[in-house]
């Protein structure tokens, strides 16, 4: 299965959208949390499976099944916060 670097989309992640990544000790799986998310009643977290320990790396799958749409529907609320703060 094809698979993707992650640093670039966490830079993408943490410094345009605000998205952060939790501490966790060991493990395969990689935490994040938005605040944007936790507004809507939500815990605010997202989670992605990564290989790999020191070149952390995802599948396409894992990619586009998990994380893609989490960071749409971030930029989605961030730009509805956006419209609803320019208009007031």
């Amino acid at each position: 299965m094809p698979e993707m670097k992650l640093a670039p989309i966490e830079k993408f992640m943490f410094e345009e959208l605000g998205v952060e990544r939790l501490k966790l000790t060991g493990g395969s799986s990689i935490k994040y949390q938005h605040k944007i998310l936790k507004r809507l009643g939500r815990d605010g977290l997202f989670t992605v499976h990564k290989s790999h320990k020191k070149r952390e790396i995802i599948s396409r799958f894992d990619y586009r099944k998990y994380l893609r749409p989490r960071l749409l529907e971030i930029i989605d609320l961030m730009e509805m916060e956006d419209a609803c703060g320019n208009a007031k």
